[in-house]
């Protein structure tokens, strides 16, 4: 296949690699360039933000303009290849809507590329590989956490989601929207205990529940409990630490 990824996220590098190895032809741009008059099978692109991105919405900046890049880039991808399979990488806040603007904004580029002739939307819980995770790094560094502790998360690998995409691309499984999200929850307060640490709740927290439905793609690849994807990034981190402080 001829893939154009669109984007230079962590998790479009490692889709890209995932298909270079099974010797496809894979182009990696910048999402600003949609490669208008090439051919390609197959264009994927991750709307989800960059750190950056959620450390500046954390922060109560609009961003609007950022967020609305997004939409258009969507937009400008179909209208560009539109023989392609266009594979986007979302996020379950286009579920649940209650986050504002940015669970919104996910929904927009979803129904955009629901208007392709050949798509795939694939929601993703929060992402650990090997980048920063903001919340469970709030966590481990005692700093406060906008969520009260019986708030509900879930988390998925990085492997698992590139795993998953590319069976579901295989499996021919067009036209729908699938979610990659560890079975069941894990709330703040079992991470806190898992990590050893106190939670520091900062104030005005809210309550928040992540509760995605995953089954539906069990049997396209098995994904772990939540639980299991968060002990396994709280590993890693303490480990790392112990490293660098020997």
């Amino acid at each position: 296949m001829k893939i154009l990824v669109a984007s230079t996220s962590i998790l479009s590098h490692a889709l890209a690699e995932h298909y270079k190895a099974q010797n496809n032809q894979v182009d990696c741009v910048d999402c600003c360039e949609t490669m208008d008059g090439v051919a390609y099978d197959m264009v994927v692109y991750d709307s989800i933000p960059t750190q950056e991105d959620r450390y500046a919405v954390r922060d109560g900046y609009s961003h609007l303009l950022d967020f609305s890049d997004v939409v258009v880039t969507a937009y400008r991808l179909t209208n560009d290849h539109p023989g392609a399979l266009h594979v986007v990488m979302s996020s379950d806040e286009a579920l649940y809507l209650d986050g504002g603007f940015y669970g919104k904004n996910r929904k927009l580029v979803e129904d955009v590329y629901a208007l392709a002739g050949r798509y795939l939307v694939v929601r993703c819980a929060q992402v650990l590989g090997n980048a920063p995770n903001d919340l469970l790094d709030r966590l481990l560094g005692y700093q406060p956490i906008p969520y009260t502790p019986d708030s509900q998360l879930q988390f998925v690998s990085l492997q698992d989601v590139v795993t998953l995409t590319a069976a579901c691309v295989e499996g021919e499984r067009f036209q729908s929207v699938v979610t990659a999200a560890g079975r069941g929850c894990v709330t703040i307060e079992e991470l806190c205990k898992m990590a050893g640490v106190t939670s520091l709740v900062a104030d005005g927290a809210r309550r928040l529940v992540r509760d995605c439905d995953s089954t539906s793609v069990t049997n396209v690849h098995a994904l772990k409990h939540s639980k299991d994807y968060a002990m396994e990034y709280i590993g890693r981190k303490k480990n790392l630490e112990a490293t660098n402080r020997g």
